[in-house]
């Protein structure tokens, strides 16, 4: 979008447009640049898992499952008290060992473990509401059947139930953007050739000899 823009305005301006190359791997490989901020390509970044700065984390949840798991992020020191008061212990706000950034980076173990104590005491879904009602930045860590089966997506009209003609009811997914005066149907797709009458006659004009031909050479079903 960048680049198509970039060559936007300079056709505006010069009245020449621009060719654009754009390999996806580069594309993914500069967006992905920050992770190697560390070592610049001297060596290999060390594994960090889920954490970006503590208490920016991914922690496990009651049940103990695979998808049982609360991503927290708290990058601001408004963030980290809300954090504290949150989960019951708003001591550790003035805690020498978590008051700094780097302060909780230098004991991001033993930190860790206190967050997680208390994220293991309810459900990924409880914990979202508790924390994101005392407006820390979180979310349930969820699998695709969480969210074709999430009440809210539901709600805003993203998950769809579309009846196929030979695959019946089917679960899809429709767009996210909402535009106040181009409303999008979602519909099931189309069985093989069903529209094929329909474009050859309205839309280019044939008549039924001509498809009958079209038939009996097989060129159409």
């Amino acid at each position: 979008a960048l680049a198509i823009t970039s060559a936007y305005v300079q056709k505006l301006r010069t009245g020449k447009g621009q060719f654009i190359e754009i390999s996806m791997q580069e594309a993914v490989t500069m967006f992905m640049r920050t992770l190697g901020l560390a070592e610049w390509g001297t060596a290999p970044q060390p594994r960090t898992g889920n954490r970006r700065g503590m208490p920016t984390a991914v922690y496990p949840c009651a049940g103990g499952g695979p998808n049982d798991y609360l991503f927290i992020m708290v990058v601001t020191s408004r963030m980290w008290d809300t954090l504290c008061a949150a989960i019951g212990q708003p001591e550790l706000a003035s805690d020498p060992k978590f008051e700094t950034g780097v302060a909780r980076v230098e004991n991001a173990e033993e930190l860790f473990e206190i967050i997680a104590s208390w994220t293991r005491q309810y459900s990924k879904h409880e914990a979202m509401r508790i924390l994101g009602e005392a407006g820390v930045p979180c979310s349930a860590v969820m699998d695709t059947l969480d969210l074709f089966t999430d009440p809210h997506l539901t709600e805003r009209g993203l998950i769809h139930t579309v009846d196929h003609e030979t695959a019946g009811p089917r679960t899809v997914m429709g767009s996210p953007l909402r535009m106040s005066e181009s409303k999008v149907e979602v519909r099931a797709a189309p069985t093989l050739g069903k529209h094929t009458r329909e474009v050859l006659t309205a839309d280019l004009g044939l008549d039924d000899s001509t498809l009958q031909a079209l038939r009996e050479k097989g060129a159409i079903a």
